[in-house]
């Protein structure tokens, strides 16, 4: 919300809605060892907010081994 200072009046700024899909999974490979992965933005939508300033990440991929004893 911005307010205007010389009027005190409150005007709201609309932004176009957006979705973005994500997906991921646990492996376990045996009792001491487990892979994670994740695709961030499945898709690669290009996301923008120029009146913020910001802009989401294209598709992302996370990866992860964890062990454990």
């Amino acid at each position: 919300m911005l307010i205007n200072s010389s009027s005190r009046v409150n005007t709201v700024e609309q932004h176009a809605g957006y979705a973005t899909g994500d997906i991921g999974a646990n492996y376990a490979i045996n009792d001491h060892f487990t892979v994670k992965g994740v695709v961030y933005n499945l898709l690669d939508r290009e996301i923008r907010d120029e009146s913020h300033g910001t802009v989401q990440n294209g598709r992302t991929l996370w990866l992860a081994v964890t062990a454990s004893y």
